[in-house]
């Protein structure tokens, strides 16, 4: 089972977090949000820098986000 597909089960069995390792994470990234758009779905990355924000969300359009997601237990929390 390649990654793509193995994905797309997850989200079908209504997993409500993924959590990826990878070295590649702007092709698994890519490969998330293709996902998430045909599916209908939002997707969403979480780092200690920036905390919860939508998925390739450029620096300058994630003023709105949550400082406090920043808090690996209260991004837990959130979601």
């Amino acid at each position: 089972m390649n990654f793509q597909t193995e994905v797309e089960t997850l989200i079908c069995a209504r997993y409500p977090i993924l959590y990826v390792i990878t070295n590649e994470e702007l092709r698994a990234q890519q490969i998330l949000v293709e996902i998430a758009a045909r599916r209908k779905k939002k997707v969403f990355e979480w780092t200690y820098s920036s905390g919860i924000v939508p998925a390739g969300a450029s620096i300058q359009s994630q003023k709105g986000r949550n400082p406090a997601t920043k808090d690996p237990l209260a991004a837990l929390d959130l979601v």
